[in-house]
Order: structure tokens, then C-alpha cells, then sequence
């Protein structure tokens, strides 16, 4: 992990080089402050169609709950974003922050179990319209035929990817309950609490359903939030061309897991992909920039709220 961060942040490095510091630089300034102020502000405001997505698994908590399961995704967001964590680091930060604010254990993994779930066939969604909307933007001939072919190529995957993901949780949850019942007595209650919830979740699929719509509703909002930054740097580029940009990135930094928030692979990507709707590589990775340092503006706070929260708990629980 440790090796794969490092030569992150060299290629990182190195593509900023590449197309020249003074020129990245000058990319980013143009926004100035206001319109950061204005990114940071648009991407908080996307944290609750994701804080949902995570709710509407969870049957049975109250509305109320949903600022609870907003924090939650912010704070999985700003771990993975910050600390030197993979993603999987970050999804159990997100899941410790909604237990510390009472939501019970056995619904907070189990829910998360279908929530990530639906997060990723949402993802292999969103592929697939990107893919579709680049085969557009492409001359007609071979190479959009192509475009199309994996465009249908990723829509079955979406529907292999939903019977293999719910085949492999019953599965996978059974197998736990019985290993935990043999040789961790203790966390079999806790196991099967998770097991229930997933269960209750199957015999609803409308949930599911509503998980997978709200997730690709988060997906295209962050796009959005790229293309209202490129316009404040004075990029005259369309709302399509964005998506299909951030959609093939999405399943670049997936692929790239390894690399602790896909350091380096993110500004090479932007840097390569954009070119291909005209945005320059400066401004591709002016627009990466811009990105890690929202994400810090927005995870930092976020952190400290989480410290703070399980200091209170260490006091509250020294005092009893």
C-alpha cells in the first residue's frame, strides 16, 4: 500500500510536470476562491442523495436518521479521501460513525453490505451511459460501433453483477453465521442481526431499487459539480461530454484500488480522457486539483467531528 501511494504521488507529479506547473497553475487560479467556495458548497449539498441511497436499506429507521446516514457517507468519503486507507478503510470509518451515533450495529453493516452493493451496480450503470454518450460524441463508423458494443456489453454486465452480488451476500453472510456460531459465540447475535436485515432487504426489492436509482443520481451529480467548476475556469464544454468523462474515471480509480485515493491515476486520467472532448491536459489536471482540495476542505471538519464523537464516547464510557 505504502509502495503503490509513493508512486502515486511521483506520476502525480510527474503529469503536472508534463504539461507544466506554471500552466496548471495559471488553470487554477482562474476559478478563484469564490467559485471554490461555490464547488465546496455544491458537493456538500450532494452528500444527502447518497446519505439516502444508505437510509432506504436501513427499513425501519426513522427519517430523522437521515442526516445520521449523510454524516456516514461523508465521513467514508473523507477517510478514504485523506487518511492512507484503501476504500475498504474508509467504508468502516463510515459504518463506526453511524453506530456512534446510535443506529445498532447489526442494521448499520447490513445495511452497507446493500448499500455497497447497489453502489456498484449503480457504478457499472453509469459506466454504460458514459460509454454510450462518448460512442455519440465520436465520428460515425468503426469506433463508435464499438462504443455501442460496450455499451450493451456493460448493461448485462450491471444485470450479471446484481444476481452475482446477491447470490454471493446470502452466501457469503451464511457462511459467516456459521463460522461465528463455532468459533465466535459471542458475535453470532450480532452476525445473524445482519443476516436478518439482509434478508428483510430481498423480500423488499423496491428498496434495492431505490438504492441503485439514488446512487446513479449521486454519480451524475458529482459530474455536474466538474462541469459547473470547468465553467468557472472558462471551459465551454457540455454537460454529456462531462458525464462520460467522469464515468470512464469512476471505473479507472475502481480499478486502481490499490493507490490510496488513485493518487497520480486520477491526473493522468483527467489529463488523457478529457483531451478526447477537447478540454486541455493542463485543464484536466487543474480540474484534479480542484477536486482533492474540495475533498479536503469538506473531509478535514468531517474527521474531526468523528474524533470528537468517540472521544465522547471514551468519556461516557470511563464515567459508567
Amino acid at each position: 500500500m505504502a509502495a503503490a501511494a509513493l508512486l502515486g504521488v511521483v506520476l502525480a507529479i510527474a503529469v503536472v510536470g508534463w504539461f507544466g506547473f506554471a500552466q496548471v497553475f495559471s488553470a487554477l487560479v482562474t476559478i478563484g476562491w469564490g467559485g471554490f467556495a461555490l464547488f465546496v458548497l455544491y458537493s456538500l449539498a450532494c452528500f444527502p442523495i447518497t446519505g439516502a441511497a444508505w437510509w432506504s436499506l436501513a427499513a425501519g429507521e426513522p427519517l430523522r436518521r437521515l442526516v445520521t446516514f449523510t454524516f456516514g457517507r461523508l465521513l467514508r468519503e473523507s477517510a478514504s479521501d485523506i487518511l492512507p486507507f484503501a476504500s475498504i478503510g474508509g467504508v468502516a470509518v463510515g459504518a463506526r460513525g453511524v453506530v456512534l451515533q446510535g443506529v445498532a450495529p447489526e442494521r448499520a453493516y447490513g445495511s452497507l453490505a446493500a448499500d455497497l452493493m447497489t453502489e456498484i451496480v449503480a457504478q457499472v450503470a453509469f459506466l454504460g451511459l458514459g460509454l454510450n454518450l462518448l460512442s455519440a460524441h465520436l465520428a460515425r463508423g468503426a469506433e463508435a460501433r464499438a462504443f455501442q458494443l460496450c455499451f450493451l456489453a456493460a448493461i448485462a454486465l450491471a444485470l450479471l453483477t446484481i444476481a452475482s452480488l446477491v447470490w454471493a451476500q446470502r452466501r457469503g453472510v451464511r457462511l459467516l453465521d456459521r463460522l461465528a456460531r463455532r468459533f465466535a459465540p459471542a458475535a453470532s447475535a450480532q452476525v445473524q442481526g445482519v443476516n436478518e436485515v439482509l434478508a428483510d432487504l430481498y423480500r423488499r426489492p423496491w428498496r434495492l431499487v431505490a438504492g441503485v436509482t439514488l446512487h446513479l443520481g449521486g454519480w451524475v451529480s458529482s459530474a455536474l459539480g466538474s462541469w459547473i467548476v470547468l465553467r468557472l475556469m472558462g471551459v465551454q464544454i457540455s454537460v454529456p461530454a462531462v458525464i462520460a468523462i467522469e464515468s470512464l474515471l469512476s471505473a479507472i480509480k475502481s480499478a486502481a484500488f490499490v493507490v490510496p485515493n488513485a493518487v497520480g491515476v486520477q491526473e493522468a486520467a483527467y489529463a488523457l480522457i478529457g483531451q478526447v472532448f477537447g478540454l486541455t491536459g493542463e485543464m484536466g489536471v487543474a480540474l484534479s486539483l480542484l477536486r482533492r482540495a474540495k475533498d479536503l476542505a469538506l473531509g478535514a471538519p468531517t474527521l474531526l467531528v468523528w474524533q470528537t464523537l468517540e472521544g465522547r464516547r471514551l468519556i461516557q464510557a470511563k464515567i459508567v
